[in-house]
């Protein structure tokens, strides 16, 4: 994954999961653990702190509109991090996480309508 520090490993899973990652690979980063032990950066990128904002956009999907799927008051999830494109799933277990990510036509899972036309592109002119 890259490092140790939580900026190494914010950094590195953007760039390395986005631009390195082929359709339906795996990418692992471990020595989660010591991530509330570094301090680093700008303070704000905690490693366990964007996995679980990914996590929460992952399984609750968009809760953003209104009618009965809305959130009720005082319970509104504002994330700090933003979603990154084509993430499948996301498992963890002690001081590692395992992100999926998806296949280029895959419609399943966190892969609905997110695998947009600058991917597509992008892999195509890899040759891939």
């Amino acid at each position: 994954d890259g490092g140790h520090t939580n900026m190494q490993q914010y950094n590195s899973f953007l760039v390395l999961f986005e631009h390195a990652l082929l359709p339906g690979g795996i990418y692992v980063l471990e020595d989660i653990a010591i991530s509330r032990t570094w301090i680093d950066g700008d303070g704000e990128h905690v490693t366990i702190e964007w996995i679980k904002d990914w996590i929460e956009m992952l399984v609750m999907g968009d809760l953003s509109g209104t009618g009965p799927s809305a959130p009720k008051p005082g319970y509104e999830f504002k994330p700090k991090f933003p979603f990154p494109r084509n993430i499948k799933s996301i498992e963890c277990s002690s001081g590692a996480c395992v992100f999926t990510k998806c296949y280029l036509h895959d419609d399943r899972g966190g892969c609905r309508n997110r695998y947009v036309n600058e991917s597509l592109q992008f892999y195509s002119a890899l040759g891939t």
